[in-house]
């Protein structure tokens, strides 16, 4: 699949047959072509198509070569994905990191920091709590969004007196792991438009 990219609507610009033709406007950010110049820029996809269960099948598309990336050696790294999609899932909604506070390089990168030293603190903590096993029907794990709020509320303590036992409250707020749950997938994708700081001229 060719995909080229254009930042013109001009007639002048010829795209070769069976290749589709995107148009980048001005408010979005492309440093390969300027805005309203003739150039184009080629993008070359592959679609892959693999079985993940029953009669369900995902299609993934990616840039890597036919030869060294099969669909069975993509199903498996497609698989192994999942943690590294977790933890930024985590870093993103829970922490959060979706949104900035500030306008300036300096102090983005600053909230930046910030945030992964926070979830790198809360996944420690997390991982080293002891959980007692009990005979239940689920094993259970520390929930992960409300140690990071416990976490959060203990790095702001400013004092020794308001200190609390970190580790007893996280054994308090589990959560049963049901690894077998599956939820439908959305049919059609959504096209998310970046958040602008607007609001700041206010």
């Amino acid at each position: 699949m060719s995909v080229t990219l254009t930042r013109s609507h001009s007639g002048k610009i010829h795209v070769p047959p069976g290749t589709y033709r995107r148009f980048i406007d001005q408010a979005s950010a492309f440093d390969f072509i300027e805005y309203g110049s003739l150039d184009t820029y080629a993008l070359a996809f592959r679609v892959a198509r693999f079985p993940v269960g029953g009669d369900s099948y995902e299609c993934i598309v990616t840039n890597l070569p036919r030869d060294d990336f099969p669909p069975e050696r993509l199903k498996i790294l497609y698989g192994r994905r999942w943690d590294v999609e977790s933890s930024f899932r985590k870093l993103k909604y829970t922490i959060g990191l979706s949104n900035y506070h500030s306008c300036k390089p300096e102090y983005v990168k600053q909230e930046i920091w910030a945030n992964l030293i926070a979830y790198n603190i809360t996944e420690m903590l997390v991982n080293s709590a002891v959980i007692e096993k009990k005979e239940t029907k689920f094993e259970y794990k520390v929930n992960f969004t409300r140690a990071a709020h416990i976490c959060r509320v203990f790095l702001r303590l400013t004092t020794e007196k308001d200190r609390y036992n970190v580790m007893l409250l996280l054994q308090k707020e589990l959560i049963p792991i049901r690894n077998e749950r599956q939820y439908p997938r959305l049919q059609t994708a959504h096209f998310r438009r970046p958040r602008y700081f607007i609001y700041r001229a206010a």
